[in-house]
């Protein structure tokens, strides 16, 4: 990791730039202005006396445009609002072209030949712009994760560590109440505190339905933090893969208000496979799922399961309305986060995305993927 990355702290990061640049060419004088978050001021990092300065945006847009701004010559332009000094550099600190998060004011002894290191200077400072914003969202986690600490003590802790640190808390905090009311709910649907009639049946469809989008929109990222900061763990055994789908079905019957699908589970009773029943069911719920929201309503969803070469091999056969008809989908994956984005479907892509990675994560792929007529296709490979 570029020793940037490793900043946790404005005076550390003062400091490590500073190192980069002068490793390119000398500098005479350094400043460092950075947004007030979550102001729309801006102040100085290593001048704490000059705060609270505005920019407007117009006056933002050419450095966001071209990120590095040479001020030759004597002051009076429209690049005094970032520095009232003659002969210097200013840099744009930025992540997103639409949003400043501050600015680089660098002084040279001799500005040309900085000029002439145009190249290697753009490419700290672009990498600065990305360091900052890391250090900036570090700092916010760890405030929310360790609300006692009046500052957080630099710490090579990575981000995803602390961010999956604080999903987790947010994921137990929202988990317990919702337990309790979709069991409440799963009773009343069930019967089992009662007959209800049909309208209070659609009113708890309606509850559980929406337990589930907080789950999708709230929970699931909860498990990619978890991926990425390598703090899952796999617990491999065999597995009656006939009552793991039949589950996993099961499940879904209480859409079909919704929906109108029908699963239907083709399994051998006796058929097993070495995984993780956990993350098994829970990937292929989120692919299901997420396959039902391109479904057509009024429908059988069949799910074909055998061995192949040593494989499991899931078959999901359903009927789709997809925004056009292809053949043959070679990157099924992209095809569907695409289609996602591109409605805007927020929840829905976060949970697609976190059962594909769940799905990998286990030794599973994407094997096939056939659209013809409406009809879909999709065959899922998991190796042991």
């Amino acid at each position: 990791m570029h020793e940037l990355f490793e900043c946790h702290t404005e005076e550390h990061f003062f400091n490590e730039f500073k190192n980069n640049i002068e490793g390119i060419i000398a500098v005479e004088k350094l400043q460092i202005w950075v947004k007030n978050i979550p102001f729309s001021t801006y102040r100085s990092i290593n001048e704490p006396a000059k705060t609270a300065v505005r920019i407007n945006k117009d006056t933002m847009q050419p450095l966001l445009k071209k990120t590095l701004l040479w001020k030759n010559g004597a002051v009076g332009s429209t690049l005094d609002v970032f520095c009232s000094d003659a002969n210097c550099l200013i840099a744009a600190i930025f992540v997103n072209p639409e949003y400043l998060l501050g600015w680089f004011v660098i002084k040279y002894k001799d500005i040309n030949q900085a000029q002439a290191k145009q190249t290697e200077l753009l490419d700290v400072i672009k990498l600065a712009g990305y360091a900052y914003e890391r250090m900036v969202l570090f700092s916010m986690v760890n405030l929310l994760t360790n609300p006692s600490k009046e500052k957080s003590p630099a710490t090579n802790e990575d981000l995803l560590t602390v961010i999956s640190s604080y999903v987790s808390q947010l994921s137990h905090q929202l988990k317990n109440p919702m337990t309790a009311i979709r069991g409440y709910s799963d009773l009343l649907t069930n019967g089992f505190l009662g007959d209800i009639n049909p309208q209070q049946s659609q009113s708890l469809e309606t509850v559980i339905y929406n337990l589930d989008r907080v789950n999708e929109g709230i929970l699931v990222p909860n498990s990619i933090f978890k991926m990425y900061a390598n703090r899952l763990n796999k617990h491999m055994q065999e597995e009656n893969i006939e009552e793991l789908i039949s589950h996993i079905c099961s499940v879904f019957t209480r859409t079909n208000q919704r929906s109108q699908v029908r699963m239907k589970c083709i399994v051998e009773p006796d058929l097993v496979f070495l995984t993780d029943r956990l993350f098994f069911e829970e990937s292929f719920r989120g692919i299901i799922k997420t396959l039902m929201h391109f479904m057509e309503v009024n429908q059988e969803c069949a799910v074909k399961v055998d061995i192949v070469d040593n494989a499991l091999h899931l078959v999901i056969i359903c009927r789709v309305d997809f925004l056009h008809q292809i053949s043959c989908i070679d990157h099924f994956e992209t095809f569907i986060s695409n289609l996602l984005e591109k409605g805007n479907f927020t929840e829905m892509y976060s949970l697609w995305k976190k059962s594909t990675l769940l799905w990998a994560f286990i030794g599973g792929s994407i094997a096939d993927a056939e659209l013809k007529d409406h009809n879909l296709k999709l065959t899922l490979q998991l190796c042991a």
